[in-house]
């Protein structure tokens, strides 16, 4: 659901979720296992540009 090409995917470290992000200021949140979509952050979420990278902390959060 992106409007332009996903910069980066990172899965979760326990595999359960991915999220990807984009120089369309979004970072999408999916289910790990089905693909399905469960989250997004968009640039109400303080991103005022492209999104190039993202990271998950040890304990699963982004």
């Amino acid at each position: 659901e992106h409007s332009n090409f996903a910069n980066c995917i990172r899965f979760s470290p326990d595999g359960s979720k991915f999220i990807s992000v984009s120089s369309d200021k979004k970072g999408i949140l999916y289910d790990g296992k089905t693909g399905e979509k469960i989250g997004e952050l968009s640039s109400e979420d303080s991103h005022k540009g492209s999104v190039y990278a993202v990271s998950w902390s040890p304990d699963g959060k982004a």
